[in-house]
């Protein structure tokens, strides 16, 4: 964000220096980019302001996501029911505001607002798929395209939608959801720098799997989302058991959306769940599916007439009932652990009272200076003309041994390139380097100690 309000590009190489990464795709950085400029403008703010005007958006996202979930469950079930309504409109507080997301809404991210866009579609899909399916087609491929332009791996509706049409044979409507998607993308990509395509599509692959962060993702999703999958786990057990309720379910279109493509969705969210580095944000779209599964089955126990074969006026509406029950008393039972610091974190304070000390420690320092933490390392933080930005993916890629422009930090540091130096009390080197060229100045910032360049590179801080 800061690359892009001081008009630098954002898509650069991130093997030759600064080694400054963008890991998402172009439409998050030009609508927070152009929010954060509007805002900078009219208010005359300095780029220290960034975070705080960038956050203001992702939280404009969750009020303009909470709509549109609502929007999305009431068009998909066409509901009349008022407490059906209630109960949809509590949910899709839920998934915006509730501890799934938590403390992520307020980062500037494309994972909130590509999670809105791929709702969007499938708002736009079933609004108007009824009576105008050619533009509920066309609607929800550009909403589609929106939401991998945030983020690449956003391709949950665009999977869910392509299913749904593929299994219903509606061929046409398919081939017409594939051309523009794919139109939209392939223009996105034509127009797209060489680093663009490279920072996307071509890095080396280095993430790898690890079956115990699927564990702790699946763990924490499971948790936070008790509202609406303990709801729906009742719900699949009466979908798996009772020949009226699948009979009933398969004759409802929406029905025949949520059987076909929540399997899919579900193993593709546990596939890019499991990589390392990897949070539960990647449920964030996953986690409406499963409310829009809950809905949809909701509505048939709740709405069925006195003359359908799923009339369940007693043990199946009960069953439901002390479902969502439980599942909303665990999830405040959840939220109450954290609210009195039994787990979780409640507050970010200390880290910003620590990067406030390292920030006060940089700006005593000679500049170029290196700090080998991301947040600390970060223009507003950094007196450092475009100071260095390692992301983590730099620390893997470097013990693979890809190369970087003059041997990356570790080369700089031996070339002497920075004047001063923040390292760990304990590190004896840094990317390699011994710092041979450095003197310690005896100042200690933090966990840090401050070293400078031996032939006068700057005075002790």
């Amino acid at each position: 964000m800061w690359k892009y309000v001081n008009g630098l590009d954002i898509y650069s190489s991130p093997y030759e220096i600064p080694y400054s990464i963008a890991f998402f795709n172009w439409l998050f950085y030009e609508t927070y980019g152009q929010f954060i400029s509007i805002i900078h403008n009219i208010f005359d703010l300095s780029g220290d302001w960034i975070p705080t005007t960038g956050r203001l958006f992702s939280i404009v996202g969750l009020l303009f996501g909470t709509i549109i979930s609502y929007s999305a469950l009431l068009s998909v079930t066409n509901t009349k029911n008022a407490f059906l309504k209630a109960v949809f409109f509590l949910t899709a507080i839920y998934l915006m505001f509730g501890p799934l997301i938590g403390f992520w809404g307020f980062t500037i991210r494309s994972d909130i607002w590509g999670m809105v866009l791929d709702i969007l579609a499938v708002y736009l899909f079933w609004r108007f798929y009824g009576t105008r399916p050619y533009t509920a087609v066309v609607l929800a491929a550009i909403a589609l395209f929106c939401a991998w332009s945030f983020k690449h791996i956003n391709v949950y509706s665009a999977v869910a939608i392509g299913l749904y049409l593929l299994f219903s044979l509606r061929i046409k409507l398919l081939m017409t959801l594939t051309f523009v998607y794919f139109l939209f993308v392939s223009a996105a990509l034509y127009i797209g720098s060489f680093e663009y395509l490279e920072t996307l599509f071509f890095r080396p692959a280095i993430y790898g799997f690890d079956l115990e962060h699927l564990w702790m993702n699946l763990k924490n999703f499971v948790v936070k989302s008790a509202p609406t999958l303990i709801p729906l786990l009742v719900m699949v057990f009466v979908f798996l058991f009772s020949k009226n309720m699948r009979r009933e379910i398969l004759s409802r279109e929406p029905g025949k959306y949520i059987v076909i493509s929540i399997l899919p969705i579900f193993a593709f969210t546990v596939f890019i769940a499991s990589k390392n580095g990897a949070a539960e944000n990647y449920y964030f779209v996953f986690s409406f599916y499963v409310a829009l599964a809950a809905a949809i089955f909701m509505q048939v126990i709740f709405e069925s007439k006195e003359d359908s074969p799923v009339e369940n006026s007693g043990p199946t509406r009960t069953a439901l009932v002390v479902a969502m029950i439980t599942g909303w008393n665990t999830a405040s039972l959840a939220v109450l652990s954290v609210l009195l610091g039994v787990t979780g974190v409640l507050s970010v304070g200390g880290t910003h009272e620590r990067l406030s000390q390292i920030k006060s420690c940089l700006s005593e320092m000679p500049t170029p200076v290196f700090v080998p933490d991301m947040y600390a390392s970060l223009p507003w933080m950094n007196p450092s003309d475009e100071p260095i930005i390692l992301s983590w993916n730099y620390r893997l890629e470097r013990s693979l041994g890809v190369p970087f422009q003059h041997g990356g930090v570790g080369g700089l540091i031996d070339s002497g390139y920075f004047a001063s130096l923040l390292v760990p009390e304990t590190a004896e080197e840094l990317d390699g380097s011994r710092m041979e060229k450095y003197r310690e100045t005896g100042k200690k910032c933090i966990e840090f100690n401050a070293l400078v360049r031996i032939d006068g590179g700057g005075e002790a801080p």
